[in-house]
């Protein structure tokens, strides 16, 4: 059962929340708060994609079947959900009883919760899919859910975010958008890369200190991202039912089965490089791309499935550099005809996206292992807007890798935002096919994954 708590004579609709919810177009006064969403006894509900999320009652609907019947975690009922215009209205009201929000967290938060309360900054989720926001509403909630095992908001920090990121995972993995292997993978790579700078565990237990590492550049890494790998641990220990008791009793060596210095070893010992480098002894050069090499490809994303193929169809000259158009349908790629590297995109013809200078896909000739940095301004012309993008690319090792199309010696490429360290994709190139066997673009929700069906490149 959903209802709403009035104010006066405001009332609103759900597809009134919607458009405040997705797009901001509401002007409330910071003087009137805007009436909660107050959720209880909510219906079951698995949608197959994020697609199927069309309002907050949608998103925590699905929250909540997977929580209470997947994981085995007890409702929160009745939930309250605050939805503030902007920032200023979320920083005054919702900090704990009704105190001002710290500036450190107003920076960082989209969302905060609070006992059975979720805050929500419009402003902050302006734009963003109803999948994203299920992501965001699920970790929220796991608070809420904390607060029904402990009211007194007790442990370390980072066993508090941890388990928060812990819970969305497993909700994104039980909705079918998002495996859940794959989004611990993407987290050991991360911290892998950033182990020689991340904080120890006993450095962001208290929320201050927390607060001070996630501003830091890479600090979603040095603190959900370490924090969610800590409590991954910890629920392969002793599942939700040890975490439970835990934050009941605050009795880490009985919850878990070990002290908290041997458990601190134990985690340092794991924080070591997530792949093995190998020693440079192979090496790929440049391929010679002709009219009529083609490539279909089987994807998924999530809760979703199809196929594409991607043909070399002509050169051309874009802005008097020579180029190779790459078609997909109503799509074309142009790469530059003497590295390979990323110009513009089209659609029906028309320009999607340009850069100021080629994306360096590759570096040639490509080794096991090797590094270099790419940056470049993109330009929309239709949306008349720019952006500047910097990357770190790696190739850790070569490998060899098995897609339907068979099994290939590949070098694999990941791709990092050189800023704040988080892994974009994973790309596997094979000097045999000419291109990528698969990969793997890490999404706001989802990580959609291209695995290399068939080929032709005679």
């Amino acid at each position: 059962m959903i209802t709403r708590v009035p104010i006066g004579m405001v009332a609103l609709t759900s597809r009134i929340l919607v458009a405040v919810f997705v797009l901001c177009n509401a002007t409330f006064s910071l003087a009137q708060l805007a009436p909660p969403v107050v959720i209880s006894n909510a219906r079951i509900f698995n949608p197959r994609t994020p697609g199927e999320v069309k309002t907050i009652e949608d998103a925590m609907a699905a929250i909540m079947t997977i929580t209470t019947r997947d994981l085995g975690l007890p409702a929160v009922e009745p939930l309250y959900i605050h939805l503030h215009n902007d920032t200023n209205a979320f920083a005054a009201n919702a900090g704990m009883y009704g105190n001002r929000l710290s500036s450190a967290t107003v920076r960082f938060a989209n969302a905060v919760a609070v006992e059975n309360r979720i805050h929500v900054n419009l402003e902050r989720t302006k734009g963003r899919s109803w999948g994203d926001l299920v992501k965001t509403l699920a970790h929220e909630y796991a608070h809420n859910i904390e607060f029904v095992f402990s009211s007194l908001y007790r442990g370390p920090q980072w066993i508090r975010e941890g388990f928060a990121e812990w819970v969305a995972a497993k909700v994104l993995h039980h909705l079918g958008w998002e495996d859940y292997a794959t989004t611990l993978h993407r987290a050991k790579l991360e911290v892998g890369r950033q182990r020689g700078s991340l904080p120890a565990l006993t450095e962001i237990e208290g929320s201050t200190r927390w607060a001070v590492w996630a501003g830091y550049p890479n600090g979603a890494i040095h603190t959900y991202r370490l924090g969610f790998l800590a409590v991954d641990r910890l629920m392969t220990k002793s599942g939700v039912a040890g975490m439970e008791q835990y934050f009941r009793s605050q009795d880490f060596p009985t919850c878990f089965g070990l002290s908290w210095n041997d458990f601190y070893k134990e985690m340092n010992a794991s924080l070591v490089d997530a792949q093995a480098v190998s020693v440079a002894t192979e090496s790929a050069a440049k391929p010679e791309w002709k009219i009529g090499y083609q490539w279909q490809y089987g994807w998924k994303d999530s809760g979703r499935n199809g196929s594409l193929a991607k043909e070399v169809t002509r050169e051309d000259v874009f802005e008097g550099l020579p180029v190779y158009v790459l078609k997909s349908g109503n799509n074309e790629e142009l790469y530059s005809r003497d590295k390979y590297g990323l110009i513009a995109t089209k659609s029906n013809g028309k320009i999607l996206t340009k850069r100021n200078i080629p994306h360096d896909v590759f570096s040639w000739p490509l080794q096991a292992p090797m590094k270099w940095e790419t940056s470049f301004v993109a330009e929309s012309p239709q949306q008349k807007t720019q952006r500047k993008f910097a990357f770190l690319k790696n190739i850790p090792r070569a490998e060899d890798v098995t897609v339907p199309a068979g099994t290939f010696t590949t070098f694999k490429i990941e791709t990092y935002g050189l800023e704040n360290g988080s892994l974009l994709t994973e790309q596997w190139y094979a000097p045999k096919v000419r291109w990528f066997v698969k990969t793997r673009s890490y999404l706001a929700v989802s990580a959609r994954e291209e695995e290399l069906m068939s080929y032709k490149i005679n």
